[in-house]
């Protein structure tokens, strides 16, 4: 047995956010070019990923239940390696692009996401346990997992910017995924295995909310409605309000989307070297930003005030995330059980988003806007309103 440094355990860490980051949003990017290489409609490519979607939904809560359970390490390794297995199917759509049938190559679109639903569903929030388990700040650690994730999505789309073919950057990344493997199975072999299991009381389904979690929960789905409404209904949106064809509304709804991300990425950075254990006042001003920032884009169709209510709502986003895990983490359930939550969080995000899509097809951008900001800010207050347990 051998100790590795623990900067370097961090290290590992980051790496498995960032490629997950960039993995998700790139291949996202790539919806018409995957159609276009497999023969099949955007529609049936979409169809696929919201397939996989579905499975995260079960597996985020699953694997960080084990890893409460097991070495974190492992459970970890397990999912990197489902990482890595997704990446070597999407791989596999480039390099024999012209050598398989139409439903051969649906199938391989499917192996793919099934290997990321079900195998790498844990990583965000299994590495957010182990980060809370190494004893840092909590506000400070989870706003750098926060800003990690976040830079690895800038990442995605930005690798499409590279003076290389798309084959060649998929390739590349499924080579980073290899490499990434062989750092986490060696991080997995330096760590102890527990002489005794974690808990010997028993425990909750995976499956099963408590009801300290509700006001979280309520938070996390607050955002991510309001971003999974945004993400799929903005571009029609732009085209309506600013007047333009569908190519400058895309690639308008680009720029600001990017931006919003780089926005999140620096101001997570930037807050995990202001902010310790203090969740209430980052909240309070996530909250603030976020519906200021939406009344703008839903209210006061203009391009500044789409600027504007990009960066408010990203403001706010950056804030949210880290400040909600804080103050669960800080209501005193006990660390067995912390990887548990922190998946069922993962699932109702993921959740969420997928919602929001649907909400977004109702049509009436302000009156959706509106009951989802109503939810942002009765949740922020109760949550607000609580009376923070202190923890060793």
């Amino acid at each position: 047995m051998f100790q590795l440094p623990f900067g370097l355990k961090k290290l590992v860490l980051n790496f498995n956010l960032l490629t997950f980051g960039a993995n998700q949003l790139l291949l996202f990017s790539l919806f018409p070019i995957l159609a276009m290489k497999l023969g099949l409609s955007i529609s049936i490519i979409a169809l696929a990923f919201s397939f996989g979607t579905l499975i995260f939904l079960w597996g985020s809560p699953y694997w960080s239940n084990r890893a409460d359970l097991e070495n974190p390490h492992r459970v970890l390794f397990i999912n990197v390696t489902g990482l890595f297995v997704s990446l070597v199917f999407a791989s596999l759509i480039f390099f024999l692009e012209k050598s398989f049938t139409m439903t051969t190559a649906l199938m391989i679109l499917l192996m793919g996401r099934i290997s990321y639903g079900a195998l790498a569903s844990g990583i965000p929030a299994i590495s957010q346990s182990i980060r809370l388990s190494y004893g840092q700040e909590m506000m400070k650690s989870m706003f750098s997992h926060s800003a990690y994730l976040n830079v690895g999505r800038t990442l995605g789309p930005c690798l499409l910017l590279l003076p290389f073919s798309t084959q060649t950057i998929i390739h590349g990344l499924t080579i980073w995924g290899a490499v990434l493997w062989f750092l986490n199975l060696i991080v997995m072999m330096s760590e102890k295995e527990p002489s005794e299991p974690k808990t010997s009381k028993k425990r909750p389904s995976p499956f099963v909310v408590s009801k300290e979690l509700i006001l979280p929960i309520a938070l996390t789905m607050s955002f991510g409605l309001y971003t999974g409404m945004l993400h799929s209904s903005l571009g029609q949106k732009i085209s309506l309000d600013l007047a333009l064809n569908a190519e400058a509304a895309s690639t308008f709804m680009a720029k600001l989307l990017l931006s919003g991300t780089i926005i999140m990425a620096v101001v997570q950075i930037v807050g995990s070297t202001l902010f310790k254990n203090n969740w209430r006042v980052p909240l309070s001003v996530g909250i603030l930003a976020m519906t200021v920032g939406a009344l703008l884009i839903s209210f006061l169709p203009s391009e500044l005030s789409y600027w504007a209510g990009i960066a408010g709502i990203s403001l706010g986003i950056a804030f949210l995330q880290p400040s909600n895990i804080t103050f669960m983490e800080s209501l005193g359930l006990g660390g067995e059980t912390r990887g548990q939550r922190l998946g069922q969080l993962a699932s109702f995000n993921t959740l969420s988003y997928a919602l929001g899509g649907i909400l977004a097809a109702i049509g009436n951008h302000q009156l959706v806007s509106v009951l989802i900001l109503g939810l942002l800010i009765v949740s922020g207050v109760r949550i607000l309103t609580q009376v923070e347990v202190k923890v060793c």
